[in-house]
């Protein structure tokens, strides 16, 4: 990170998209198992894993957004 305001703020973002993610996965066995009980396990260790790996993007849009190349925020 170019400035410590967008490391607070991706850290910010990021810990509160991981919240939300985590709330969404507990959800994801029990409807796994509802359909597919065979493949509940693989389903939930797949889901999880996309599910974790899509906060870097997420992360990388929020920067992008909201600060420059510099790590300055953009003015609102």
């Amino acid at each position: 990170m170019k400035s410590q305001k967008a490391w607070v703020a991706a850290n910010k973002f990021a810990a509160r998209a991981l919240v939300k993610i985590s709330l969404w996965s507990l959800l994801l066995p029990v409807f796994s198992y509802s359909f597919l009980p065979k493949y509940v396990i693989f389903i939930t260790i797949a889901g999880n894993t996309i599910l974790l790996l899509a906060t870097y993007p997420m992360t990388e849009r929020f920067i992008k957004k909201h600060f420059d190349n510099n790590g300055k925020p953009f003015s609102n």
